[in-house]
């Protein structure tokens, strides 16, 4: 993938295909990576179904189909447009797959990203019609210090067990309800907390 280009198009198995490609759209992905109630073939399912524009995924008598064009795609093309979609949510650089521990959520951190992505840009990005999303993450990279890095770095090193420097334990002590991320619950363990509050009264 040519890093120097903002893509419209990924090459999966030899054939292009069109994709999405404004942040709203990324952002509606990896809101549904993080959904409690979606599993991992479903959070993928989704991916798909946003990003490209030519594929779509259709359920026939509990048979999952992934079509392009009204064809099923191989399962080498399924796999490589799994990758392929990644690799672009990712601004074409391959992960090296470990797995982090959680420091942000799009969603439950959108008050703090898009005021400092707006700052940055010196407007509203949500009153844009369009911005590509590596434009768009390029902003984000570039957040400058402020309230949503101060949460971030504060997320760091509770998850690394370091230690915080003293405004930072006070930062953190006014504003645990914005630094510490939300235990996100699916809809079936929400209902089982909700029945034990109620017996605990």
């Amino acid at each position: 993938m040519d890093v120097w280009e903002l893509p419209k198009s990924l090459i999966v198995c030899g054939k292009e295909h069109k994709i999405r490609t404004d942040f709203r759209e990324i952002v509606d992905i990896l809101r549904a990576f993080n959904d409690p109630e979606l599993n991992d073939t479903d959070k993928i399912l989704t991916m798909i179904d946003i990003l490209y524009t030519d594929i779509e995924i259709v359920e026939n008598m509990g048979t999952i189909y992934v079509l392009s064009n009204g064809k099923p795609l191989s399962q080498e093309e399924v796999t490589e447009s799994i990758q392929k979609g990644v690799e672009f949510i990712d601004a074409g650089t391959e992960g090296d797959n470990k797995p982090k521990p959680r420091i942000m959520d799009w969603e439950q951190d959108a008050p703090l990203i898009f005021p400092s992505v707006n700052k940055m840009i010196g407007h509203d990005v949500r009153a844009m019609k369009y911005m590509h999303w590596w434009t768009f993450l390029g902003y984000f990279m570039e957040i400058p210090d402020g309230t949503f890095l101060q949460v971030i770095n504060i997320r760091q090193k509770k998850n690394s067990k370091s230690k915080m420097e003293k405004w930072e334990k006070k930062f953190y002590n006014e504003n645990r309800k914005l630094c510490d991320l939300d235990k996100r619950l699916s809809k079936e363990e929400q209902e089982e907390r909700d029945k034990l509050n109620k017996m605990l009264g």
